[in-house]
Parts: C-alpha cells; structure tokens; sequence
C-alpha cells in the first residue's frame, strides 16, 4: 500500500445516440442504430454492429426475429436462431433478456439456454446419456426436456415446430464444429452447428482471441462455401472495440459485409432527435493499481457510499482486488468473480457496493431496480491497455430510458503512472472533451497502449492443424466423387488466411491420419505401436532416417520401446492441446472453506489451487470428509480441500521443475525442446520466496500432481527471453520459470517459458527471436509439430 503519486482530472460531456423517427409505429422509442442493424440485416449476409457499451447493440440483433417470426407465421418455415455469448454468466442474462424481448413482442419462439453443466444434469430417454447426444436431441425436440432442472429457465411452448433460439457459450459451439465429441455425437452435432441455423448472433466479438476468432472466422467461411449465405444465412457480430485486424479478415470473405457504426463526434442531450444515453462524468486518472491505492480506495468511497450513492471497483486481478475489499469493509457490498456462485453473483449486483474481476468486461449489466438513475454513480476500475480502459469506462453513467440523465457519474481510472504523465502534458488538468474525441486521442497517444493481438498465429502451422481436423472429418465422411470439392476448401482456407503452409491437401490428410494414430497410441499404449513409429523418433532423435530393420529392433529394445512410446504420447498431447477454445493446462483446483470472508462469499467455491497457493497461507485437509465436518457443507468434487486462513505477506512465486531423462543432454534439450511448444511429462511444482528465493515447502501431493501429464510448454532460452516477456506484456499472459536438471550439467538451470494454450499463440510472434537467439536460420519455416 503506497500513498498517491500523480492524479489528472477530466470532465466527460453527457452523451445522446439518435432515435428513430420513422413512420413505423412499432419501433417507437427504439435508437436509430438498432433499426439501422434490422435493415442492414435485411440487405447484408453479415452486418458487424460497433456501437459503444451501453448502447443497446442486444437489442438492434434481436429486432432481425420479426422477420423470422413473420415467415413462420406465412409459410410454417422453421428458422432457427443461435446466439454465442462468450461466458456463462452473460449466456444467463442474454436469456433473459431473449426472453423478455419474445415474450413482450409475442414472437413464436422457443427460447433454450444450453451450457455443459445443464447439459449434464438432463436426463434423454431412458436414463442421463451422452451430452453430445442429448444437445442434438434438444436442438431438433426441447419439448421433452420441459420442466427438467439445469438447461435455464427455458421458454418452451406446446407446439414444438415453432423456432428456437439457443443461447449458447463459445466453448460448445466450438466443440461441434471441431468435431470434440464423443465419436458417437460428431457429426450430427457438426451437421446441427453448420447446418440448422438461420440467423447468427456472436456478441462481443472483440472478447476472443485471434486463435478463437479464426474459429469463427473458419465457421463464416465453411458458410459461405457450402451456400448457406446464398441461402438466407445471416450473421450479426456485436462488438463495441473490435481489433482492425477483425475487419481486415472479414473483408476476405466473399459475403456482403455492412457495418453500423457511431458517428464521429457524439451527439449530446437537448440535441434534436436524440436521446441521452450516457451521463456528464468527472474522469480521474490515477498512477497505481487497486491495492497500491487501496486507503486512498476508501478515502474516495466511503463519503460516497455514505451519501447513499452506488458504486463498483473493477480489478484485473483476483488478489488485488481482495486485497483493496480488505480496507473497505462497507457492509452492503457484493463480489462478481470467479470464485462465487451464480447466486451470489446475482445478488451481488444489487448491494451498493460491487467488487468485480473482468468478470463483468463483457456485456454485464449493472441495472438497479427502482432507480431513476444510471445504475453505476461511480465506478473505480484498472485498466492496463486502451480495449480494457473504453470498456470498463462505458460500464459508468449509462441513463439508456432512464427519467433523470444529469446526475454526474464519478469514475476513477488506475492506470499505469507514465499514462497519467502523458495526459497531464497532452490531454490537459481539468479539461473538458467528448468522450469520443478523448478516445481517440489516446489512441493516437497510445496512453494506455493498444493490447497485443498476436495476429500470427493466424496462418501459422498450429493453425491448420487446428482447422483441418474438421475438414478431415468432412473428407471422410464425403463421397470420393466429391471430395476434389473438400480440397477447395482447404484451399480457400489458405487463401483467406495467408498464411505460408508449406502444406498440400495431401501432407494434410496424412497429418491427420497420424494424429488419429496417435490417439490410439495414447490410449492403448504399447500395444498399438508401429515400425513407423520407431522411425518417426529415430529421425526427431537423430536427424537421419532409419530403416525398416532399426525401427523393428528398436521396438524390441524393452528401453527404446518405452522410449518410442513417451515420444508418440508427447506428440499427441502437444497436437490436442490445439484442440483447445479457452486454456489445455488443467492445474490443480481445490473445494475452499473461507470462515473469514477473505477469499470468497460462496460456500465451498472450487478455484485453482496454483492461484490459492500464491497469494493465501492455507491449511489442507486430509480430504473430503474432514473439509465436510469444518465447513458444513457437502464437499464438492476437488483434487484438494483448503481453508483461506489469511493473505500471504508476500506472493509465494510458483515455478516448475523439470529433470531430463538421462540420456537427455543441454544441447540436445535446447535443439529439441526449446525451438517450438512441446510437451513435457514430469513436471513439478515447487515455491519460493518472491523476494528472497528462500524454497517454501509444499504438500508432496501438491508438487507432484502434474508429474504424470503431459504439460504444453514454450521453453526459451535465454537470448529471446526479451522478446517473450514483451508479447507476455503487451497480451496479458503470464510466463513462468522451469528449472531443468541436465544429467551432463549436475546443476538445475533456469529457463523462461510459457505453458498452455498460449504457447501456441506467442510461437508465431518470437519465432524469429528463439532462432536468431539459436543462430539458425529465422527464414525457413518449420512446423509446430515434429
């Protein structure tokens, strides 16, 4: 905790979006950009919505439901409608609000919210089955799942042919397209995804990462060859910061593309013809982040509060925003994050106080009931890159309908401090802009700095691996005579993407045949060994190919054999963690009983147990039944079970030990391992002081819990470690250290690294760096994949 270094005041006009003065006495009180989206669609394939947060972008994509509604009614067509919504706890809201907009318009649709935990908890048929199954039983008949608990609060009606509108989360949506199922379930739910939908909304869409937005991107383009745009598809994307990079793609695809935008410069309220949207709000820069800061925290809030005023505090971070909760202890206040359960995050949005994580980034919405007013009359937030700060802004002031839109909202912005200094000389103390006007000028003075879009991994060799096993699966499932068709849509793959494959259709197809070899390797283990799986590692070992006799002895050796099958197993888990929408490492997570409130509200909240271990001292039950008879409560599924006693003085630094086989040497791991991702098996985890270095003991359960899985890492070496920790920067990802133990070295060395999906996108972006750092040539293309 420090006291204040440098704070910059600015004063944000009150803001007005214009309204819709046309003849149609239906779209009354609706604004002219949520019409402008309705006619777009009508016109366009794909109509891409950039109107600011709070603006009402829901509601301009759901307008597009009356023209689907009135052509059931005329012809008893069913056009069904999907809805991604990027996290769970918007799928909730986006299904009410779905809800809310069918129900009050009396438009003939079933409304269904589907996530993997409802999912589970139905019941198809004769007893719980398969999800994948029962999603494709819910998309083609919800009617018999009416009334079960766990899919939402459905809206179904009798008549079972009307049109659904499915609210679903990325993760299954990408799941059926990429063919992730059970073997069972894979075509039917990619034929439901690709095939049954009319309408398309991804709202958002500045959320996703390049890796998640190729997905989508792969989705726009298998419409479009397949014909479903030609068809009647549309598509309508919501996104209030979308990256450039996202309209330069899309511009590729060969659809009709509109987009509605705000204009320029904003109107204001008493402007003719518009309504107010966003009240006058005072903007205070300070240099810090929310614990840094937290007396002055209180110093800022309490008076406030005390004036009945309602208010949040956004951080970035779990810990620090617990930490800043610690010296405002106000009694009506509520946490949104991770940690706490649907319940407690709903009731939390109406307390007085919210205490919210990027949680609430995305679409969430902080409406109070009985208030005349913005919901929000000050908001204190962190903010580290330009995307983050415009986001969190336009959570405050938002007087959308509401009666009284003068009422000055006071919003504190933690910044880093050099951003501050900037404003100060180029923005001015006390000044008074427009809030676009502002943004653009700190974009212009890149204060706070852009986020890092790791762009590259767009065309890279991680890439189309990924998006070729769905085309794989389309080549199988496709007859030979039309299968030179299939090869077309690898090629317009390459063309929209750009990216320099040295692959053909045909090194492709076997890629795929391999990596279904492996699959079967990793789960049969030895006994589904081939000769050219001995000749694969042979050459990664040695560089040079080896014939059919060395491979067959090889296999014959028990030592080489069970070499040969921790290479095909490490092949395959570093290929499958591609296969991954959101995070492949699955770290440890512990049921947590926190009596003091330090941690979390929720009783027996699951939560990482690495994060648990960093930043809380925790004492370890010996299991589920003696955590049950402390807490009270019924012990939820968890590796471990841990009570919060108090925060840490100090963050505990968690790093990774690894330890080479034996015939593993520090060249040969530099020249194997540190070049690309790859995938280790033995890791473990160990702690130390963050200061000192000073080794701090953990549970022996704890430190070997990764020590039989296969871990996706990027190891660096030293040389490029620069390069690593700029892009880690610039896009929020975290690196971590491995300290290796080299049998020739008798000493453990410590490398930089990231593990995870991520490496997978930072490969693309210090791939030059790691061989310039190797002396090898930065030009010549290799794959991600050995």
């Amino acid at each position: 905790m420090r006291g204040l270094q440098v704070e910059l005041t600015v004063n944000l006009l009150p803001v007005a979006a214009p309204v819709y003065l046309g003849d149609n006495d239906s779209l009354s009180g609706l604004l002219q950009h949520q019409v402008e989206t309705w006619q777009a669609l009508r016109e366009h394939d794909l109509v891409f919505n950039t109107w600011d947060t709070g603006m009402g972008k829901t509601v301009a994509a759901l307008l597009y439901l009356q023209d689907l509604a009135r052509e059931y009614e005329e012809t008893g067509r069913r056009k069904d409608v999907l809805f991604v919504a990027p996290v769970n706890e918007l799928l909730a809201q986006h299904a009410r609000d779905i809800r809310d907009f069918v129900t009050a318009r009396k438009l003939p649709f079933n409304v269904l919210e589907v996530t993997a935990e409802g999912l589970r908890h139905l019941e198809a048929g004769a007893g719980p089955g398969r999800a994948g199954e029962k999603l494709h039983e819910l998309l083609a008949d919800p009617r018999q799942f009416a009334g079960q608990s766990g899919i939402g609060d459905m809206l179904i009606d009798a008549d079972t042919s009307r049109p659904g509108i499915v609210v679903v989360n990325p993760d299954i949506f990408y799941y059926a397209l990429y063919y992730r199922y059970n073997a069972f379930d894979r075509r039917n739910l990619f034929l439901d995804f690709v095939s049954r939908f009319a309408y398309i909304v991804i709202d958002e869409f500045h959320y996703y990462a390049p890796k998640q937005f190729a997905n989508f991107l792969f989705f726009l383009l298998l419409c479009e060859d397949l014909g479903h745009f030609a068809a009647g598809r549309k598509v309508c994307l919501l996104s209030a910061t979308p990256a450039p990079y996202m309209r330069d793609f899309l511009a590729r695809l060969k659809i009709h593309v509109g987009e509605v935008r705000p204009p320029e410069v904003e109107a204001e309220p008493g402007t003719p013809g518009a309504a107010p949207v966003l009240a006058p709000a005072v903007l205070h820069l300070v240099g810090g982040d929310v614990a840094e800061q937290a007396q002055w925290l209180r110093e800022r809030t309490w008076p406030l509060l005390e004036q009945g005023q309602d208010g949040a505090v956004i951080a970035s971070s779990l810990h620090r925003l617990n930490r800043a909760r610690q010296a405002v202890p106000w009694p009506d206040a509520g946490r949104i994050t991770g940690p706490e359960s649907s319940d407690n995050r709903h009731e939390a949005a109406a307390r007085q106080l919210i205490w919210a994580t990027p949680t609430v980034d995305i679409g969430f919405n902080f409406a109070k009931k009985q208030k005349d007013r913005q919901g929000l009359d000050f908001l204190v937030f962190e903010a580290f890159n330009h995307d983050e700060f415009w986001q969190r802004l336009g959570r405050a002031g938002r007087v959308l309908g509401k009666a009284r839109c003068d009422f000055p909202s006071h919003i504190w912005a933690l910044v880093p401090e050099d951003v501050v200094v900037t404003w100060r000389d180029r923005v001015g103390e006390g000044g008074t802009y427009a809030r676009s006007a502002l943004k653009q000028l700190s974009a212009e003075l890149a204060a706070p700095p852009p986020r890092r879009d790791l762009v590259h991994y767009l065309g890279s060799e991680a890439f189309y691996l990924e998006t070729f096993w769905p085309i794989y699966q389309l080549h199988g499932m496709t007859a030979l005579e039309d299968r030179p068709y299939i090869q077309s849509v690898f090629d317009r793959v390459k063309e929209v993407f750009a990216g320099a494959s040295w692959r053909s259709f045909g090194s492709m197809i076997r890629a795929m045949r391999g990596y279904a070899h492996q699959e079967e390797v990793f789960r049969r283990a030895e006994a589904a060994l081939t000769t050219r799986d001995a000749h694969d590692f042979l050459f990664w070992w040695s560089g040079k190919s080896a014939g059919p006799a060395e491979g067959a002895e090889c296999l014959r050796h028990p030592m080489y054999r069970r070499q040969v099958l921790d290479f095909v197993r490490g092949q395959y888990a570093a290929k499958k963690a591609i296969f991954s929408f959101r995070e492949c490492l699955e770290g440890p997570v512990a049921a947590v009983y926190d009596p003091k409130g330090i941690f979390t509200d929720t009783a027996g909240a699951v939560y990482g147990l690495l994060h648990l271990l960093r930043y809380y001292d925790l004492r370890f039950f010996p299991g589920a039944e003696e955590f049950h008879r402390c807490a009270g409560e019924t012990p939820p599924p968890a590796d471990f079970y841990v009570e919060v006693v108090k925060f840490r003085e100090e963050p505990l630094q968690l790093y990774y030990r690894y330890e080479c086989p034996q015939e593993v040497t520090r060249s040969f791991f530099m020249e194997k391992y540190a070049t690309r991702p790859v995938a280790l098996r033995g890791l473990g985890i160990r702690g130390r002081s963050a200061r000192g270095g000073a080794v701090h003991p953990l549970p022996a359960e704890v430190s070997r819990f990764l020590q039989d899985q296969y871990v996706v890492a990027l190891v660096v070496p030293d040389a490029a470690v620069g390069a690593l920790l700029s892009a880690c920067r610039g896009a929020g990802i975290a690196p971590v250290k491995v300290g290796v133990t080299f049998p020739d070295a008798g000493k453990e060395v410590e490398y930089w690294a990231v593990v995870g999906t991520a490496a997978y996108l930072l490969y693309p972006e210090i791939r030059p760096a790691i061989f310039r750092a190797l002396r090898a040539d930065a030009d010549k293309e290799l794959p991600v994949i050995i």
